[in-house]
């Protein structure tokens, strides 16, 4: 029975095959309509501190930001700059070898020498989607602009035929290449400290097939507790890399202090527990892909993750969006200043 109902969870989470009507519809269907751009996007140059090419930025600089009371919860720079890094490398499930490259934004001219860091994932389905879609949506340039350095990652997405197992597998991948991108910016504080994080406040997050992502990122923290929630999916992380996987910066922590998710779920709120990390969420109540209530045996959406969060004492806030769909974050004016609101308030 525990089989049976991982095996629906987890069709759940990327596209499904399984063999009643609900379960085919993809988790991630919205993702790719209605993408409007609000970010401040301005002339191509600035060099990536790697050798990449930097891209999108504005110009002119502010003063001394770093004495600014209100430095991260608003815009105190007016210039950014972005470099494309490769973060770390793996294997898809079609046998391809694939760098995966990440954009980092930070504050132009800024001084400041431990920043927040604030990495996310888009959506997707675990079958398509780009790191784009955050630098489209203006929340990438907000946040470097209000101080923080900002990571837009790629992640292995399903080159094969998608069922039931490759799925699994396909989202077990996404997991494991956003822990290696945190640990790509440990790596950097111990070593080069080119990017001047601040360790003790590190967030993930994502939109939709991302959210999922970064709430198991955030929620699972060992090997024995997925054997103990969900022992089915023991053997699928071990035969890719484990627990912190393979894709790159071993030896380092993956640990972070948050997490942001947008139209997300989680496998089951059990993984969620006292002095876990914290955690804001916006997500429309009629959301048809990813439920907010989530979906009996199924994936746990907004609702019940934040009613878990309470009830083990979690710092939590939620934005329930009434009869809103699961392309919220796309008609939502407000939700980039809520997420830095968020991040403002629970930074050390």
């Amino acid at each position: 029975m525990l089989k049976k109902i991982t095996l629906l969870l987890l069709c759940l989470i990327t596209l499904s095959f399984c063999s009643n009507d609900e379960s085919n519809t993809p988790i991630d269907g919205g993702d790719t309509g209605n993408t409007g751009t609000t970010g401040n996007t301005g002339s191509t140059g600035t060099t990536g501190t790697t050798g990449n090419t930097g891209n999108t930025g504005t110009t002119g600089t502010t003063g001394d930001t770093n004495t600014d009371p209100d430095r991260y919860n608003k815009e105190v720079f007016t210039d950014f700059e972005v470099a494309t890094v490769i973060y770390g490398n793996n294997t898809t499930q079609g046998g391809v070898t694939k760098d995966l490259d990440m954009d980092i934004y930070t504050p132009k001219g800024d001084t400041e020498t431990k920043r927040p860091l604030v990495i996310l994932a888009h959506g997707g389905s675990f079958i398509n989607g780009s790191k784009d879609q955050f630098k489209n949506l203006g929340l990438a340039q907000m946040l470097s602009k209000s101080g923080y350095v900002v990571g837009l990652i790629s992640y292995r997405l399903i080159d094969i035929n998608v069922n039931t197992n490759t799925s699994t597998v396909g989202t077990i991948q996404a997991i494991s290449d956003m822990r290696a991108a945190v640990r790509y910016f440990r790596k950097d504080n111990a070593e080069n400290n080119t990017y001047k994080i601040d360790v003790d406040n590190v967030f993930v997050g994502g939109y939709s097939a991302g959210a999922i992502t970064a709430l198991h990122v955030g929620y699972i923290n060992s090997k024995e507790e997925i054997q103990t929630v969900n022992p089915f999916l023991s053997p699928l992380f071990d035969a890719n890399g484990g627990f912190e996987g393979d894709s790159g910066n071993p030896g380092f922590s993956s640990e972070v202090k948050g997490v942001i998710n947008i139209s997300g779920a989680i496998i089951s709120t059990d993984f969620i527990q006292k002095e876990d990390p914290i955690v804001y969420s916006i997500h429309g109540t009629n959301d048809a892909t990813v439920a907010f209530e989530g979906t009996g045996t199924g994936l746990k959406g907004s609702g019940p993750i934040h009613r878990k969060a309470d009830a083990e004492s979690i710092t939590n806030k939620l934005n329930a969006v009434q009869s809103a769909g699961h392309d919220i974050i796309f008609r939502c004016p407000t939700c980039n200043t809520e997420i830095r609101d968020f991040l403002f308030n629970n930074l050390n």
